[in-house]
C-alpha cells in the first residue's frame, strides 16, 4: 500500500512511522521537511491531562489514555529519553495560594478519583530540591515529551524505512488519493491531511491561535519536573530539557501573526519564571519562537475520513497530549471493518 502524507509535523510524522511499520510506502510532503515551521517544533510538550480538565471531558478522557498509549510507543524507540512521567507541579505565589484552592475542589468535582498529592514546603523540597514555593499540588500520572528529539528520531525511524520525502513544496489540496503541490499532482493507495492551519479546504472552521515560547539556558535552575505557576492573568508553564535548557510558555492569541514573540509576552513570561526561581535572573534567552496552533470552533480534534483520504487537525493546545489517541482512531479506521470508535464525537464520515 502506498501513502501519501501532507504535512510533516508530529501527526504526520506519527502515522508515517506507524504506516512504515506496517510495511506500506510512505511519501510525505512540506514546505519544511524538518519540521522546524510546525506548532510540535515550538510546542513544550506538555502531557498534562489534568490541566486540561476544565475543557471538554473528552480532552481529559482521552489525555489520560494518551499517556499511557505514549509510554508503549516509547518502548519501540532505541532512545526513550524523550519521554518524561515523573508527574508535574502546580504552584502559585503565596497571595495567590486560592487558586491553588480552587483547582483542588475543581478537580475533586470534575474526575471521579483525582490523582494529586498536596505539598508544603517540606515536601516540595523533599519532591523537586530546586523549587522555591511553600505550597503546591503534585499530579503524579503527568510529564512531557521533548518534542524536538521526537521529531528528530521520528525522522531518522522514516528514514530508515525508506520513506521519501517531498521537501520545500507546498501543497494545494489533498482529496482522496491525491495529493497536489503548485507542481504536480501525486496518486496514492491513501492520503492523509496533517497540514494544520494550511488545511482550510478540509476543515473550513479552522482557525489559529497563536503561542509564544522563549528558551533559557538557565545552569543555576535545577528543576527536573514541569511546572505550572497560577497566576490571575496568565497559566505559565516552564519545562525543563537537558542540559540545563528550560522552555517558558504561557500565550494564547487568538491570531494568525507569524511576527516574532512581543514585548508584553517577554516581560510577562520571564518575570514570571523569574518569581519562581530565582535562578532564572542569571539564564541566557537562547531562543524566542511563536507559532500557530490549529484549532475548530469547538476545540476539539476532528478527523475526516472518506474511502482513499483521511484528514486530521485541531489538535489546538492539545497536540503531544492527544496524538497517540488520534493515531490509534486513524488506524482503526484504517483495519477495523465495523469502524468501531472510541470517540466517535470527532469522527466525521465526510466533508
Amino acid at each position: 500500500m502506498k501513502a501519501g502524507i501532507a504535512g510533516a509535523g508530529l501527526m504526520g510524522r506519527l502515522i508515517a512511522w506507524q504506516l512504515s511499520e506496517l510495511g506500506w510506502s510512505v511519501t510525505l510532503f512540506d514546505k519544511d521537511i524538518k519540521g522546524q515551521q510546525s506548532a510540535a517544533f515550538a510546542a513544550a510538550g506538555m502531557l498534562a491531562p489534568y490541566a486540561e480538565h476544565e475543557a471538554e471531558p473528552i480532552i481529559f478522557r482521552m489525555g489520560m489514555q494518551a499517556v499511557a498509549s505514549w509510554q508503549t510507543l516509547a518502548e519501540k524507540f532505541d532512545d526513550s529519553s524523550w519521554l518524561q512521567l515523573q508527574g508535574s507541579i502546580v504552584t502559585a505565589h503565596s497571595s495567590d495560594h486560592y487558586h491553588l484552592e480552587e483547582l483542588i475542589a475543581r478537580l475533586q468535582q470534575k474526575i471521579p478519583t483525582p490523582d494529586f498529592s498536596l505539598l508544603n514546603e517540606k515536601t516540595v523540597k523533599d519532591l523537586e530540591p530546586g523549587l522555591q514555593c511553600k505550597k503546591a499540588i503534585y499530579l503524579n500520572k503527568e510529564g512531557a515529551i521533548n518534542s524536538r528529539l521526537l521529531l528528530t528520531l521520528l525522522e531518522q525511524q522514516l528514514t530508515k524505512a525508506g520513506a521519501k520525502w517531498q521537501d520545500k513544496v507546498t501543497v494545494t489540496s489533498v482529496k482522496p488519493h491525491t495529493i497536489s503541490t503548485t507542481e504536480n499532482a501525486y496518486q496514492f493507495d491513501w492520503v492523509f491531511d496533517c497540514r494544520g492551519t494550511g488545511a482550510n479546504n478540509n476543515f473550513s472552521d479552522l482557525r489559529a491561535v497563536r503561542g509564544e515560547v522563549i528558551r533559557l539556558y538557565a545552569p543555576d535552575v535545577k528543576i527536573t519536573r514541569p511546572v505550572r505557576l497560577l497566576h490571575p492573568r496568565y497559566r505559565l508553564y516552564i519545562v525543563p530539557r537537558p542540559q540545563s535548557v528550560y522552555v517558558i510558555g504561557a500565550s494564547e492569541i487568538e491570531s494568525n501573526d507569524t511576527s516574532a514573540i512581543s514585548v508584553r509576552s517577554c516581560l510577562e513570561l520571564l518575570s514570571a519564571a523569574y518569581s519562581v526561581h530565582s535562578g532564572f535572573a542569571e539564564a541566557r534567552i537562547i531562543e524566542t519562537l511563536s507559532a500557530l496552533r490549529p484549532a475548530l470552533l469547538d476545540n476539539l480534534p476532528r478527523i475526516i475520513y472518506q474511502q482513499g483520504m483521511i484528514a486530521v487537525n485541531g489538535l489546538y493546545r492539545h497536540g503531544f497530549l492527544l496524538a497517540p489517541v488520534l493515531l490509534s482512531e486513524i488506524s482503526n479506521l484504517l483495519y477495523n471493518a465495523d469502524n468501531v470508535s472510541a470517540y466517535p464525537d470527532i469522527i466525521k464520515w465526510d466533508l
